[in-house]
């Protein structure tokens, strides 16, 4: 995901993200390839 704002351009990664009312259980495992 790119974030663009006036003077910048960021990258984010949302992968991970969750729902601000999200309920448990969450993964405390992450893997990456």
């Amino acid at each position: 995901n790119l974030l663009v704002t006036k003077d910048a351009i960021k990258i984010a990664d949302f992968g991970l993200a969750r729902e601000v009312l999200s309920q448990p259980p969450y993964t405390n495992y992450v893997s990456t390839r």
